[in-house]
C-alpha cells in the first residue's frame, strides 16, 4: 500500500502532466521505476476542473485533480494489480471535503459506490489543499474506466468527466487489462446418459 508521502510526490509530479494533457488528446501513463524498492509504480492524472480565483497575484487557480494509480515488484508487469489507487487532489481557498469525503461514479448508467475516502490537508499560502484517496480493486477500476459516460461525486461535488478525463482512466486500465485472471468457465449442464 501506498503511502501519504508517495501520493504527494505523485501528485507535485503528475500536475505538470495534467496541465499538458487539458490540450493532449491523448493521455500520458507514467511510469517510474525504484530500483532502492525494487518496485514500479504506473500513474496518470486529469485536470477536472480549473478556474481563475480573484486575489492578488496574476493567474491564481483552483483545481481539482484526478490521479489513477498501482505499484507492482520489478520492472516487468506480468500479472494484474490486486487495486488500483484512485485519488483526488484539490487546491481552494477553502476546505471542500473536510466534511464529507463520500466517493461515488454512475459509469453507463451502473451505480459504483467506493465509499469514505482517505483525507489530508494542508496550507499552503492563500490556498488549501486536499487529497482524497481510496484503494479500490482492480475489477471495479476497470468497471469506472470501461465506461462512455462517466459521472462522479466525491463529497457534495459532482463532475460529469470529460472524454479526455475518460481517455486517461482507459489508458491507466489497457495497462493490466489483458492481464486480469479469467472468471472460471460455467460447467455446462451434463449430458443425459443414453441407455442402450
Amino acid at each position: 500500500m501506498l503511502k501519504f508521502t508517495s501520493v504527494i510526490f505523485l501528485l507535485v509530479v503528475s500536475c505538470s502532466i495534467a496541465v499538458a494533457q487539458e490540450t493532449s488528446p491523448t493521455p500520458k501513463v507514467g511510469t517510474v521505476y525504484d530500483r532502492f524498492k525494487d518496485e514500479t509504480q504506473v500513474s496518470a492524472s486529469t485536470v477536472l476542473e480549473r478556474y481563475k480565483v480573484p486575489s492578488g497575484f496574476s493567474e491564481t487557480y483552483e483545481t481539482i485533480e484526478l490521479v489513477a494509480l498501482f505499484t507492482y515488484k520489478g520492472k516487468n508487469l506480468t500479472a494484474a494489480p490486486s487495486t488500483v489507487r484512485i485519488a483526488f487532489f484539490t487546491q481552494s481557498l477553502n476546505l471542500r471535503f473536510a466534511n464529507n469525503r463520500d466517493f461515488r461514479a454512475i459509469a453507463d448508467g451502473n451505480r459504483i459506490a467506493f465509499g469514505d475516502t482517505e483525507y489530508k490537508s494542508s496550507n499552503m499560502g492563500m490556498f488549501k489543499r486536499e487529497v482524497l484517496w481510496v484503494e479500490t480493486p482492480a475489477r471495479t477500476f476497470l468497471q469506472l474506466a470501461g465506461g462512455t459516460t462517466v459521472e462522479i461525486r466525491v463529497g457534495s461535488k459532482e463532475i460529469k468527466l470529460q472524454p479526455k478525463d475518460v481517455a486517461m482512466l482507459k489508458a491507466v486500465a489497457d495497462k493490466f487489462r489483458n492481464l486480469m485472471p479469467q472468471p472460471p468457465a460455467k460447467r455446462g449442464a451434463s449430458k443425459p446418459r443414453v441407455r442402450r
